[in-house]
């Protein structure tokens, strides 16, 4: 198997690991199985938080990406207005995911989006007209 995997997040007692259209899991580490993930989404990265999976698709145009309570059955979700942009990170702090990216390609184009369950997502404003690359809590 010769795929480049991107990311993997460990939640729920088993390991999640991502590379485009092609997810696995596993317990062990070791040991791995193929998950059946059905999305026209080429998944970017993955992480668990507040007791859920969220596999986010890295393509622009693309706002796709899908989330998961138990690791095995998959959601798609769609992240609200991006209309050819691109969604660059995403954390959780107090109870609350705030996630960056970019509407358009078009320079000033940034937005930010919050969501208490990670699937509900709704425009907040940012302090400058700066590109949002990341954004971390803690």
């Amino acid at each position: 198997m010769s795929k480049r995997w991107l990311d993997v997040a460990f939640g729920k007692g088993k390991f999640i690991m991502i590379g485009g259209d092609v997810a696995l899991s596993s317990t062990d580490g070791v040991n791995w199985e193929s998950l059946s993930i059905t999305s026209d989404a080429s998944l970017l990265y993955i992480f668990f938080e507040n007791g859920r999976f969220f596999a986010i698709c890295g393509l622009w145009g693309i706002t796709k990406s899908l989330y998961s309570d138990d690791g095995v059955n998959w959601k798609e979700f769609t992240f609200p207005y991006f209309s050819g942009g691109m969604i660059h990170d995403i954390t959780y702090g107090k109870g609350r995911f705030i996630a960056v990216g970019e509407k358009t390609k078009e320079a000033g184009a940034n937005v930010a989006l919050s969501s208490t369950d990670g699937v509900n997502w709704e425009t907040v404003s940012l302090p400058s007209t700066y590109m949002w690359n990341a954004v971390k809590y803690g």
